[in-house]
């Protein structure tokens, strides 16, 4: 049995031992610059994903998402 959602700008798709996540470079990058996390820091305004670096985008958000998280918080990556 499989269940999807395409209905949003990330696409789900479940089946009976698999959640499948799928998402654009530049819909992820667009995320990332309109998220409200994404504060101004230095005065030049939120953070921005450079032109020809979404790929390399996308890898350092893989990388963090697989990161352990530190001990001593209760965050979650």
């Amino acid at each position: 049995m499989r269940k999807k959602f395409e209905d949003q700008v990330m696409k789900f798709e479940i089946t009976n031992t698999k959640l499948k996540m799928e998402i654009t470079l530049k819909d992820l990058a667009w995320l990332f610059e309109n998220s409200p996390s994404n504060y101004d820091l230095d005065g030049e305004g939120p953070a921005k994903v450079k032109r020809g670096k979404r790929k390399e985008f996308a890898e350092f958000i893989v990388n963090r998402l697989r990161d352990d998280s530190s001990e001593d918080s209760n965050n979650v990556v």
